[in-house]
């Protein structure tokens, strides 16, 4: 979790209630004080309160029940990160804070298939992010190029995978960039399998503009960055790779 640091509450109440123009009077050296307690806090994030935004919000509020259904615990496990679990119990991943699980194209056979729909918006940096993971636990998971034609169709991807080992669990990769009438949507996707099991996991993470008429920066190394760290934060809970 890294550092701890805790906040005295009233400090922080007083200065959002300064802020706000609804306290007419206080006392300078409070005030100070106040402050440099604010500063120490960050986006008031730590051990005790991970779940607030950099006004103090707890995100978990604004989720839908669908969502929270899939949620752990209102706590982040990292920050701006959820952690989420499958329905199926079969899988942990790391989950933002702003996203929701699409009720709509959610799917699941009792614990052996699953289909997870992921969307995660901001209109602020016209930015919109897609996940899509589906967990298979039969015997044809250990198919893998029967696995990577579907993953190659669903992406409408033409190349090769590149074949990579991370603890014990190795990702089929493969990136690609999409246009269709001059919006292109960036894709980051792999067939995930750990050894030792019969489960599997297809992820495709993609970003594109969330306003395609407005600019955005939905090719940047940071977006990548993010979906790659979702991607490789997926914990198979009934194989030896936890």
């Amino acid at each position: 979790m890294g550092l701890s640091v805790y906040c005295i509450g009233n400090g922080s109440i007083e200065i959002e209630r300064l802020l706000g123009g609804r306290v007419l009077k206080i006392e300078m050296l409070y005030v100070i004080l106040a402050v440099l307690m604010l500063s120490s806090c960050g986006n008031y994030y730590n051990e005790e309160n991970e779940s607030l935004d950099e006004q103090g919000n707890n995100q978990m509020v604004a989720m839908d029940d669908f969502t929270k259904d899939f949620i752990v615990s209102d706590q982040q496990v990292v920050k701006g990160f959820y952690l989420f679990k499958s329905i199926t119990e079969g899988y942990t991943l790391l989950f933002p804070e702003s996203a929701k699980v699409e009720k709509g194209s959610y799917e699941r056979d009792l614990d052996v298939f699953e289909s997870v729909g992921i969307l995660d918006e901001n209109e602020s940096t016209n930015l919109s992010f897609y996940y899509k993971v589906n967990y298979d636990n039969q015997p044809r998971a250990n198919d893998i190029d029967s696995n990577l034609r579907i993953l190659s169709t669903y992406t409408n991807f033409a190349g090769e995978y590149k074949e990579i080992v991370l603890d014990g669990i190795t990702y089929y990769y493969g990136e690609h960039v999409l246009d269709y009438k001059g919006r292109k949507l960036y894709q980051y996707f792999a067939y995930i399998k750990p050894e030792n099991s019969a489960e599997g996991v297809g992820f495709v993470g993609d970003v594109t503009c969330y306003d395609p008429d407005k600019p955005c920066s939905a090719d940047s190394a940071k977006n990548k960055e993010r979906i790659l760290k979702i991607m490789h934060s997926l914990k198979f809970t009934d194989s030896k790779n936890m």
